[in-house]
């Protein structure tokens, strides 16, 4: 009789032990587009967790995220690493959170997600790994090292002085093709603006020159700095914003002063 009941007092301490426990799960896309705004979510089951709770994931390099849905929590992006803190967790058992990301280039035609959920459990930190996955990067540039062994394995050896003068030529010619076609982008139109980041809620930016935002339709509205002819004037502000604390700011492209698709 006391062996029974014994062994159900155990039972029932595994199953209180486990419902302390926390998981997750995330919504990827399996491709991603350069340039193209996607919304990130993440399910987190906090299950009996009343203190700290950290979402923790690296980003891949070259792309950017912004905040959107935190409930509540500390948002962060730097180094390439996205947290989202709680000293207190949402009151919800089960909540969502969203943020924004966009790629502006990658170096891989394929890219890794992956992350974690910190939760405190008898005073001892313990983890939960997302389950990582593979997304597809559309339009992947080699690095520059991949670039110029491209150029090396598909070249002939040099014969003559002529060769460099022709390749000077040709540089010459790209760099004249890159003038004209950013001379076409102003004459229809295109401009480049500096996102700060998407919001329920029009936070405190005051200190933002050129601001501008757009509606999304369902109450979130993005705001951006700036009006530029070109993106290397937009780039030439960016790193003001990001010492200002929008540490999420990224180029978007503007098409008769819409974002462009």
């Amino acid at each position: 009789m006391y062996k029974t009941l014994a062994f159900v007092f155990s039972l029932l301490c595994s199953f209180a032990c486990i419902g302390q426990e926390v998981t997750a799960s995330q919504k990827l896309p399996t491709k991603i587009q350069l340039n193209t705004n996607y919304t990130i979510e993440t399910t987190i089951n906090k299950g009996k967790s009343k203190s700290f709770l950290m979402f923790s994931q690296p980003i891949p390099k070259g792309m950017q995220v912004s905040e959107m849905d935190s409930k509540g929590g500390r948002f962060k992006f730097a180094d390439s690493i996205l947290k989202i803190t709680w000293i207190i967790p949402p009151a919800e058992d089960v909540f969502n959170i969203s943020y924004q990301l966009v790629a502006n280039k990658c170096a891989a035609d394929a890219v890794n997600f992956e992350g974690s959920v910190y939760f405190i459990v008898d005073s001892a930190k313990k983890e939960f790994k997302l389950n990582r996955k593979e997304v597809n990067c559309e339009g992947a540039k080699p690095s520059v090292s991949e670039e110029r062994v491209g150029i090396q394995s598909n070249s002939s050896p040099l014969k003559s002085t002529k060769e460099p003068m022709e390749m000077e030529k040709k540089t010459e010619s790209k760099t004249s093709s890159v003038s004209v076609s950013k001379e076409k982008e102003k004459s229809k139109g295109v401009t480049f603006r500096i996102q700060i980041g998407a919001f329920k809620t029009k936070p405190s930016l005051s200190n933002v020159p050129e601001l501008s935002s757009v509606d999304l339709g369902n109450g979130i509205t993005k705001y951006f700095s700036g009006n530029y002819s070109t993106r290397d004037e937009a780039e030439a502000h960016r790193p003001s914003l990001l010492s200002n604390g929008f540490k999420g700011a990224f180029i978007v492209r503007f098409e008769n002063g819409l974002i462009a698709k």
